[in-house]
């Protein structure tokens, strides 16, 4: 009876270390990161020092712009994981904010890139005022990167990303005392470089970035 004892509590710690390896070992773990290609889309918050940018319209109109806050989470030491279906996923992703100031209201805006698990492919997620990119599958704002290259007032403008209405939404924020009574932003356009470059309203003034 004593050795039966004995015995049991021997085989206790072993077991419990052997369940660990077994449920741990069949776990996949799923890690993107951001290479310093990615990052350049962090250079539109970046360049500017004071953090503020001038916008002018086909009225004339003067609006202004200023980038407030930037964060990278893209840890090489550390690693945050959470759950998703079998295994774990850490996703690397950056984004900085700005805020834009349209005849005395403020809009706010956001540039936000990741790296995705499922296909390794960047992806960006924007958002200006009531308007913010949507990508109907991952069911959230992350879209494919398909950066292009326009020209806005004799300017030529390379990496940019369009935020219309084939691949953004108007948000539940259109309808918060914040925005009522606004334009509603029906187009604009961010530059890896840059950042916002240019916007047009749904009463059809359009803004166009001055150096």
């Amino acid at each position: 009876m004593t050795f039966d004892l004995i015995f049991k509590r021997g085989c206790l710690i072993p077991g419990i270390i052997i369940l660990f390896f077994s449920v741990f070992v069949s776990v996949k773990i799923f890690v993107t990161r951001l290479d310093k290609k990615d990052l350049a889309w962090m250079t539109g918050y970046d360049r500017y020092e004071p953090r503020q940018n001038i916008f002018v319209s086909d009225n004339g109109n003067v609006d202004t712009v200023e980038y407030d806050s930037k964060w990278v989470v893209n840890k090489t030491d550390v690693i945050e994981f959470s759950s998703a279906g079998s295994g774990w996923t850490f996703e690397a992703y950056a984004c900085y904010t700005f805020g834009l100031r349209h005849n005395g209201h403020p809009y706010r805006g956001s540039v936000s890139i990741k790296r995705a698990v499922d296909n390794d492919t960047l992806l960006v997620g924007l958002s200006l005022g009531q308007r913010e990119t949507v990508n109907r599958k991952r069911n959230d704002e992350y879209i494919v990167a398909k950066p292009e290259t326009l020209m806005l007032d004799s300017v030529i403008y390379r990496d940019c990303v369009v935020a219309d209405n084939s691949n953004s939404r108007i948000l539940e924020s259109s309808k918060d005392e914040r925005y009522r009574g606004q334009p509603i932003v029906d187009k604009f356009i961010v530059s890896k470089r840059h950042g916002l470059v240019y916007y047009r309203f749904d009463d059809g003034e359009e803004f166009v970035r001055r150096r």
